[in-house]
């Protein structure tokens, strides 16, 4: 068993990484499936879920999904693999061959996402679930390193810088082989040959020249994602500013308005409960004076004074 769950591993390790839609989203998946167990892997770049699964687990989730099913495992396992495969490849071809396949995606508590497949197996309806759980961090362990790794590195990182370091050398095979067929070229033209059609005539390679472009066309294109994005931020927060003050604005208009609104009302409220006061007070014309009713002002003289002017009789002015 420990020979055939390193070779799992191996296979697995060696299989590619597949875009796959399942149940409304994008995940990117890989699996394996043997004679009579499977090993799935699914991630979103956020996080990666897997189950293992032998021949023990599997009849027994099978008979907990179909009552009905009493085959044992190497009976409907090929099945499982067929109608599973396509599902989780993204392989439209595959697809074709069971039509009636369909697989959805729920998410339980705790991260689990769980996968339902259902199909039909001899007529009747066969339904089978993987459990996916967040891959912990000791769950895998390398076959070129006895230290345990985690599923992202063992599965993700260390495939893609191990295909970095193949293609680094492949570019450095080509460049030397291009610097050997300019060599043998020259050779051909200082003993006499010439080339028949003048359109195929190239330029002799020059590495350091040809990396120099290379590297200043990748800082180019770096350079625009980055102007790029720093425009995209600067236009974010300018929009996100404006709207900003636009709201302020609406607030204060709105503001000033119930402000209006409400001096208005207390006004209106205080002449309709009292109108006669509020009319009188802005319509009545102001009471005559002494002066316009013709009465005499005193006067601070003596006293032989003021007793004449008593006695005078009041001029009839209108006012009595």
């Amino acid at each position: 068993m420990a020979c055939d769950g390193a070779c799992a591993e191996l296979r697995l390790l060696h299989s590619p990484w597949l875009p796959v839609y399942i149940g409304g989203f994008r995940f990117l998946s890989k699996s394996w499936f043997g004679s009579s167990e499977y090993h799935v892997l699914l991630t979103d770049m956020k996080c990666v879920w897997e189950e293992r699964m032998g021949t023990a687990h599997i009849q027994e989730r099978a008979q907990e999904l179909n009552r009905r099913l009493r085959a044992p495992v190497s009976a409907f396992f090929s099945h499982l693999r067929q109608v599973a495969e396509p599902c989780l490849t993204g392989s439209s071809e595959l697809r074709l061959l069971h039509p009636e396949a369909q697989m959805s995606l729920r998410r339980q508590e705790g991260g689990n996402i769980h996968l339902k497949l259902k199909s039909e197996l001899g007529g009747l309806p066969f339904h089978w679930e993987f459990h996916c759980s967040p891959a912990p961090v000791t769950v895998v362990r390398s076959t070129a390193a006895p230290a345990p790794v985690t599923v992202a590195c063992a599965q993700l990182l260390r495939p893609l810088f191990s295909i970095s370091v193949v293609l680094q050398r492949q570019v450095e095979q080509l460049g030397s082989l291009l610097v050997q067929k300019d060599k043998e070229i020259q050779d051909y033209r200082e003993n006499g040959a010439t080339l028949s059609r003048e359109r195929l005539q190239t330029d002799v390679f020059q590495e350091q020249l040809y990396k120099d472009d290379f590297m200043a066309k990748v800082v180019c294109v770096f350079i625009f994602i980055g102007v790029f994005i720093f425009i995209s931020i600067f236009i974010f927060v300018g929009v996100f500013i404006f709207v900003v003050c636009v709201f302020i604005f609406i607030g204060v208009f709105i503001f000033i308005s119930i402000f209006i609104f409400v001096g208005v009302f207390i006004f209106a409220s205080v002449v309709w409960l009292h109108p006669s006061a509020a009319v009188g007070h802005w319509a009545q014309p102001p009471a005559p004076g002494p002066a316009q009713c013709g009465i005499p002002q005193r006067h601070h003289g003596s006293l032989e004074q003021r007793q004449s002017s008593d006695t005078k009789p009041m001029q009839s002015s209108g006012c009595r």
